[in-house]
């Protein structure tokens, strides 16, 4: 409990020690195949998510799933958590692969044991989707997504969090397929929902994508319109690296629109700095944010 909480409270280090400690007593006092040694496992992978060491939350989960599998066999529901929780490991140090084949598995098992339209079942869609759009399987990325979204709605109903989430879900990988007004529809549903569900931070993070879709979609004063409402949420608290990225993306695309170079470079410089801290999270736009701050860095304003 204390190293959770002090996790919960960003003390990555002393969450460390505390939760190295309980896994050092409970394996001795009840062995590594215990549920308790089994499950403090997962507490260390997510601290040391929290630092940004997905090698070492990859090896943390991968020792937990072993152990699942050895207690209670290849096809149990456990076995499925720790599956789920390694494929988000995965997909964050961008083993893509390994991902999808942890997100299959942990998918199949849920299916069979808890039925195909069980909200967990669901969340195991949602982070299916995106890894397909990213191995380039655009038509099954959407359709998993889709499928994802209306479990989650017939679970939950439309005016919820989670239906915020599902709408988030569906503009991810719409932006990471290239269907730009499909991301464009999504964003704005989701931004109809801040109002009763939203937190700013929500809220920065729609109105930067929703900034940067419109972008895309060479809606120069749409762009702008929604950036001017990003930075409204920005004042209020510091913008998280991906969100950051994006505001700095769509400042220095405008500003070298407007012939202002001097800006756009400045704004380079800020969208790299959000890039770099953004890297183990890989969102959506980095790719093309790279090879933007490449392009001015050269020389080039396109």
């Amino acid at each position: 409990q204390l190293g959770n909480a002090e996790y919960r409270l960003g003390l990555l280090d002393e969450a460390e020690a505390s939760l190295a400690r309980t896994e050092a007593l409970w394996r001795g006092r009840y062995g590594p195949l215990h549920p308790n040694s089994i499950a403090v496992l997962n507490a260390r992978a997510l601290n040391a998510g929290g630092r940004e060491d997905w090698d070492r939350a990859n090896e943390l989960l991968t020792e937990q799933l072993r152990r699942n599998e050895e207690l209670f066999g290849g096809d149990h529901l456990d076995v499925s958590d720790s599956l789920s929780n390694l494929g988000v490991a995965q997909l964050r140090s961008r083993q893509y692969v390994a991902a999808r084949e942890s997100f299959e598995r942990a998918l199949a098992i849920r299916e069979r044991e808890m039925g195909p339209d069980n909200l967990y079942v669901g969340h195991t869609l949602a982070n299916l989707a995106p890894v397909y759009a990213r191995l380039g399987d655009g038509e099954r990325a959407w359709a998993e997504a889709e499928r994802a979204f209306a479990i989650i709605v017939a679970e939950r109903g439309e005016r919820h969090p989670d239906a915020l989430t599902g709408h988030g879900l569906l503009a991810e990988v719409a932006m990471l397929i290239g269907e730009d007004e499909r991301a464009r529809e999504q964003l704005l549903a989701a931004i109809e929902l801040l109002e009763e569900f939203g937190t700013k931070e929500h809220k920065l993070r729609l109105f930067a994508e929703l900034a940067y879709v419109e972008l895309r979609l060479g809606r120069s004063a749409q762009a702008r319109e929604q950036l001017d409402r990003a930075q409204e949420f920005a004042a209020q608290r510091e913008a998280r690296p991906a969100a950051g990225m994006l505001i700095a993306y769509v400042e220095g695309r405008l500003a070298a629109e407007a012939g202002q170079l001097a800006e756009a470079r400045a704004y380079v410089r800020e969208a790299k700095v959000y890039a770099d801290l953004a890297r183990g999270h890989e969102p959506t736009g980095l790719a093309e944010v790279d090879a933007w701050i490449s392009g001015l860095v050269e020389g080039r304003s396109d």
